[in-house]
C-alpha cells in the first residue's frame, strides 16, 4: 500500500532557503523537503546525507547516484497523484525531486530558485523522469 502525505500541511515551507544537506527547519535541499513533507504526515523516510557541497563539480552525478540508491523504497506510477514524488533531470542527471500538489503544480527546493517554491509541473515537463509513491 502506498503512503502519501497530506499536502495541506506544506504551504508554510515556501520561501525557506535552499542549503545542500538542508533538513529543516530553517533550510532544505530537495530531499530534505520531501522528508519534511512526509514527516508532517507521520511518514518517516530514511535520511541520508547529501554527498557533496555546492562547489563540488561532480555534485549532480553524486546526487543522481544517491537518488538511484533509494528508489527500491518507491514504486513508479504512470500518472501523478497529489503527494507523490516527481523525479527530475537537471543538467543531464536524474538528481532532483519535487512533490506533486493540486492543479498540476509541485513544491521543490533547489539552489537556482533560492529555496522552496511552488511551481507548475508543465515548466519541467521535458525534465520529468517519473512519478513515485512510497511503499
Amino acid at each position: 500500500m502506498c503512503k502519501l502525505p497530506d499536502m495541506s500541511k506544506v504551504s508554510d515551507l515556501v520561501g525557506a532557503p535552499f542549503e545542500y544537506g538542508g533538513r529543516g527547519p530553517k533550510s532544505y535541499d530537495c530531499y530534505g523537503l520531501v522528508k519534511e513533507v512526509y514527516a508532517r504526515s507521520d511518514i518517516q523516510l530514511q535520511d541520508y546525507m547529501t554527498p557533496c557541497k555546492k562547489d563540488d563539480p561532480f555534485r549532480f552525478a553524486k546526487f543522481a547516484r544517491s537518488i538511484d540508491d533509494r528508489l527500491f523504497q518507491w514504486k513508479k506510477i504512470d500518472k501523478p497523484l497529489i503527494g507523490c514524488v516527481v523525479r527530475l533531470k537537471v543538467f543531464g542527471y536524474s538528481c532532483h525531486l519535487g512533490i506533486v500538489t493540486k492543479y498540476q503544480k509541485m513544491y521543490h527546493a533547489w539552489d537556482l530558485s533560492g529555496g522552496v517554491i511552488r511551481e507548475d509541473l508543465k515548466n519541467w515537463e521535458r525534465r520529468i523522469l517519473g512519478y513515485y509513491v512510497y511503499e
